[in-house]
Formats: structure tokens, sequence, C-alpha cells
């Protein structure tokens, strides 16, 4: 597989992962970054980049996962 090919297919995964774990933390936003981490696989350093990430890919999708995770942060 030639080299660009390689990257956009992996970019395309990263933005379709990036929305998944977005909408999930919509669909359950009582559950915190560890949660997600956990049924996704992946680091909770991971979920972090990718939502930040998020904010290259949809914009509001990322501030309303902003204000969720923010919410989380004033409760502690």
């Amino acid at each position: 597989m030639e080299r660009w090919a390689y990257e956009y297919f992996r970019r395309c995964e990263i933005e379709e992962r990036c929305k998944q774990e977005a909408e999930w933390l919509l669909d359950h936003p009582k559950d915190g970054v560890r949660k997600i981490a956990g049924e996704f696989c992946i680091s909770k350093s991971q979920v972090h980049r990718d939502l930040h990430e998020l904010k290259h890919i949809d914009d509001d999708l990322y501030i309303q996962c902003r204000n969720i995770l923010r919410r989380h942060r004033r409760s502690r």
C-alpha cells in the first residue's frame, strides 16, 4: 500500500474513533473518561487526546463533550 493511502485510511480511522467516543460520552454523560477508556479498550490519555482532536473534526461535538468534562471536573 502506498504511504499516502495508509496515512489517509489511518486518519479516517482516528476521526471515526474520536466521533464514536464523543457520541458515547453524550449518550452516557455521567460516566467519566475511565469508563470511555474501558469501553474502547484504550488509555485515559488516548481518550483525552481523541476528544481534544475532535476540535479539528467537529467543533460542535467538541464543545458539548468539553462542557460535560468540565462538569465532571467541577463535581470532584
